[in-house]
């Protein structure tokens, strides 16, 4: 739903589920719940990924790059 794709890369820094498939809900809530070692690992690069993609600094100096990037004529 709206950027959470961008946000999260599926199986690697979490698990991605369709909007209202409840089924799929359930087993990502059980695969978190009974796999200590998938769990420990999302949360390890998904933190990592934030960090490296989200920080404030980092942001800003993307937004700068693409706004000084010069645009192709239409």
């Amino acid at each position: 739903v709206f950027a959470i794709p961008e946000a999260l890369i599926d199986g690697e820094t979490g698990l991605l589920i369709e909007a209202g498939d409840d089924a799929a809900l359930a087993r990502s809530i059980l695969a978190y719940k009974n796999d200590r070692e998938l769990a420990c690992r999302l949360a390890a690069s998904g933190s990592a990924y934030v960090r490296a993609n989200f920080d404030d600094r980092e942001v800003a100096r993307k937004v700068l790059a693409a706004y000084l990037r010069p645009v192709a004529p239409a």
